[in-house]
């Protein structure tokens, strides 16, 4: 019998696993591999700033000073780097806002993020403001880590790529049956797919479409620009560019609509020549108060949820997939904003 039974291989899940097993305790995961999947498409940047309503990240205090050590820790564990400690340069649009930035830069909390610079930047930049250094950034390559994660679990017969068919599970007081597998507990870290679960009815996501663009253009820089949308270097003169938040037509088809929204925002800032070479979309699995869920799954005692992790599923999923292991382990408080109990659970089967 294993001790863990995990549902969903994307960033919660593959969090989730690796936790699990830094502690000792077994897994087995059930997903089924899709280049569609939400970490597949993401764009990995972790960012504590919110620019535009100039404050923090929920939680940055706790959450951001632990990502550049725990995804070191991590790689080592894949053995090929996933981490890449850039920071963002967010060009300051109006002069006005350059006064208001510096003033805050040095008299306010936000002085531990960020750094103010007027100076010259590469020609292709529209930046005659300067711009902020937002520290503590960077991006992590979800759709590699995910692959790594799942060829570990793979070779160690931990993991099967598999849609997760809810009808085949039992829960019961003292086992979890899931075809022939048996575990102690099960977690559910589905993502989107949670509307699937007739385990889980009452948790409900509020999932957001997004949309990138790959493009090319002979740049070289170390750092992720960003006005509006994001420019995050890949490497080869390849950047990522985007993204988009739809609500409506949840599917992972790109858009011209979504395309030319990203052109329209990377332009007001790039000015460089560039090509467009790939363009995917993706479903995000937020919450709809844009707090992660975890915890019990009641009434049972051995189910538990990790989801709602949405748009910063890099940045939120090493802190919370430890805070849920040591809710598991030691019995840890999980704070309420985040915990499943905000939610009411009735019996389902």
């Amino acid at each position: 019998m294993i001790d863990y039974l995990i549902v969903g291989g994307g960033m919660a899940g593959c969090n989730m696993a690796y936790n699990l097993m830094k502690n000792g305790k077994t897994v087995h995961m059930i997903d089924e591999d899709s280049d569609h999947a939400a970490s597949s498409i993401a764009a990995g940047i972790f960012n504590p700033l919110l620019p535009r309503h100039r404050k923090v990240a929920y939680n940055a205090n706790l959450i951001y000073p632990m990502i550049t050590p725990y995804y070191k820790e991590f790689e080592t564990y894949l053995g090929q780097q996933i981490l890449f400690e850039q920071p963002i340069q967010y060009f300051i649009e109006t002069n006005s806002d350059l006064n208001d930035w510096s003033a805050m830069a040095y008299s306010t909390h936000l002085s531990h993020w960020i750094e103010v610079h007027n100076t010259r930047v590469p020609y292709e930049f529209k930046a005659p403001n300067g711009f902020l250094k937002i520290k503590h950034s960077g991006w992590v390559d979800a759709k590699l880590m995910g692959s790594l994660m799942k060829k570990k679990l793979q070779v160690a017969n931990c993991f099967t790529n598999a849609r997760f068919d809810y009808e085949m599970l039992n829960i019961s007081d003292t086992e979890i049956n899931y075809q022939h597998l048996k575990a102690k507990s099960v977690i559910f870290c589905e993502g989107k797919e949670v509307k699937e679960n007739s385990w889980n009815k009452n948790i409900s996501l509020k999932p957001a479409k997004g949309e990138i663009l790959i493009i090319k253009t002979n740049l070289e820089i170390n750092y992720i620009a960003q006005q509006g949308v994001f420019m995050a270097p890949l490497g080869n003169n390849l950047f990522k560019v985007g993204s988009t938040f739809s609500w409506d037509e949840l599917d992972e088809i790109p858009t011209e609509a979504g395309r030319k929204e990203i052109i329209y925002k990377f332009e007001k800032f790039f000015r460089g020549e560039y090509e467009v070479v790939d363009h995917y979309a993706g479903v995000r699995p937020s919450s709809g108060d844009r707090r992660p869920i975890l915890g019990p799954l009641q009434p049972y005692s051995n189910a538990f949820v990790l989801n709602g992790l949405g748009s910063k599923g890099v940045a939120l999923a090493p802190y919370y997939s430890e805070l849920l292991t040591q809710f598991l382990l030691k019995g840890d408080t999980i704070e309420k904003e985040v915990n499943t109990s905000r939610y009411k659970f009735e019996v389902q089967h």
